[in-house]
């Protein structure tokens, strides 16, 4: 993997669907994150989601996918992983 490409990471949730209804959505936070890494010129390797999935902890399938490919080095920077 070429270090000087940036490889990020995209995580997106909300924990119930009024949420998503009348909070930030799934699809706002996915633009604004994308937005920020075009700006950055970040890669971005994927866009995880989780929707309608508690955050108290830390077993939501997306998450978990997403801590996966830090460890198999398919996002190069922890700092590369984003949520709003």
């Amino acid at each position: 993997m070429n270090e000087n490409v940036k490889i990020a990471g995209i995580y997106c949730s909300v924990s119930t669907e009024e949420q998503s209804r009348e909070g930030f959505s799934l699809g706002e936070q996915q633009e604004r994150l994308k937005e920020f890494c075009e700006f950055k010129r970040y890669t971005i390797h994927k866009v995880y989601i989780d929707a309608g999935i508690s955050a108290k902890n830390d077993k939501r399938p997306a998450y978990q996918e997403m801590l996966n490919d830090v460890k198999n080095g398919k996002i190069n920077n922890n700092d590369n992983l984003f949520k709003l």
